[in-house]
């Protein structure tokens, strides 16, 4: 399976990256007494690898990779406090035994939980309402990782947050498609189809028709667009649809459509195709509505002005 990327390097780069100010630094890495307790009985080099390990689990959260390049101002820290010398490190990072033996223990000592199968599910299971509000990559990343730090789980690779991300949008998707074509009945399915239809003795679609906007401020034009506003209403979509959804899916879902071809509607799923009429034309009977009022504005300010000139 093709892996699911939501997010640019760069947003990757900014997710797990170290602190960098001096405040947080402190925040961060300074250890306790229990933490330096934990590393007195051990030779200097493995004091300093167990006490960088216990950092980068603290912040950002994850593991010390093999062979990874520390951030110099983290190893002097450590270094400083456990008064020994920074280049110890590299005695350290040639053992990798050493470094999965540290690790087993730092969770045992402190209650790093590994991500396993179960997490996958909990934290996907506790990502639904925000997935319902929005699909946003960043924003469904940093709560899965705030999550994570909440609860002293282990940080697994990107890649495998992304994935659960990408998951989470999906599933959120369809509870979109759901909410909107569960309450149609056929009479309303069959409206929505015949909107992808062309209109009598022309080569528009009905739908381009109801999303035609107006030229100019004129009684015909907005007689127009009561016309449209009339084909709209007479689908009879429920008068609760759409209500109950975050208005960024809606939006989201109406942009989608306003930009599908409408002989490309028909390649959808059944379920796809009638959400996703149901929200362009929610959006577009909204805007229609604003575009009369508008249009009549308009239309009595070049009344009025024309009133207001002066003869001859």
């Amino acid at each position: 399976m093709p892996r699911r990327e939501l997010l640019t390097a760069a947003q990757r780069e900014t997710l797990l990256a170290f602190p960098e100010q001096e405040e947080n630094l402190l925040r961060y890495y300074v250890l306790s007494v229990r933490g330096l307790a934990a590393v007195r009985h051990r030779g200097d080099h493995n004091r300093l690898g167990f006490a960088v390990q216990l950092c980068y689990l603290r912040y950002p959260g994850r593991v010390l990779a093999e062979n990874e390049t520390l951030p110099a101002a983290l190893l002097g820290m450590v270094a400083a406090q456990l008064q020994v010398q920074s280049a110890l490190w590299d005695a350290y990072a040639q053992r990798d035994e050493t470094r999965r033996e540290h690790l087993i223990e730092l969770q045992h000592l402190y209650g790093f939980q590994p991500f396993k199968s179960k997490k996958y599910r909990e934290i996907a299971q506790a990502l639904i309402p925000l997935a319902d509000q929005t699909h946003q990559a960043m924003v469904l990343v940093r709560s899965v990782i705030d999550q994570l730090r909440s609860k002293q789980v282990i940080i697994p690779s990107l890649s495998v947050i992304e994935r659960l991300c990408a998951e989470a949008n999906t599933r959120a998707e369809r509870r979109l498609y759901r909410k909107l074509t569960s309450d149609l009945d056929d009479f309303q399915r069959t409206a929505l189809d015949n909107a992808l239809g062309t209109r009598l003795n022309t080569k528009q679609s009905m739908l381009a028709w109801l999303r035609q906007a107006p030229r100019v401020a004129n009684p015909r034009n907005i007689l127009e667009h009561f016309e449209r506003l009339k084909a709209i209403r007479s689908i009879a979509l429920p008068e609760e649809l759409g209500r109950n959804i975050h208005q960024n899916h809606l939006l989201r879902l109406a942009r989608q459509g306003a930009q599908t071809p409408a002989n490309d509607f028909r390649d959808l799923t059944d379920e796809r195709r009638y959400a996703t009429l149901v929200a362009v034309l929610l959006e577009t009977s909204a805007t229609i509505t604003d575009e009369i009022l508008d249009l009549n504005d308009r239309l009595l300010g070049s009344l009025f002005a024309k009133a207001k000139a002066p003869i001859g």
